[in-house]
């Protein structure tokens, strides 16, 4: 059994290493390669969150903002319509709405 060769000299795989380090740090080179836009992209959204955030907060305020004095605008038009419709009754007219 001693004379027989063995099919991998451990002294050749000392020589693999070095290509074989090399190999996988052009594979990890060229995946990273590829990520890149798509973490360029989620880091880009992920700062942009908060602002979007802000802006739409802002956006629902004055939405918020704006539907209120629309309220308030045709309340006050009601009132004045109602003290005119006072006025011409109490004088006695009849109005018809």
């Amino acid at each position: 059994m001693g004379d027989e060769k063995a099919l991998i000299k451990v002294d050749d795989l000392a020589g693999l290493s070095k290509p074989a380090d090399t190999l996988i740090k052009k594979i990890s080179k060229a995946l990273g390669g590829l990520y890149l836009p798509r973490q360029i992209r989620k880091v880009a959204r992920a700062k942009a969150d908060p602002t979007i955030i802000e802006a739409n907060a802002h956006a629902e305020v004055e939405i918020f903002r704006t539907n209120t004095e629309i309220t308030v605008s045709a309340l006050q038009r009601r009132a004045r319509w109602l003290k005119i419709q006072k006025i011409i009754w109490s004088a006695g007219f009849t109005v018809i709405t």
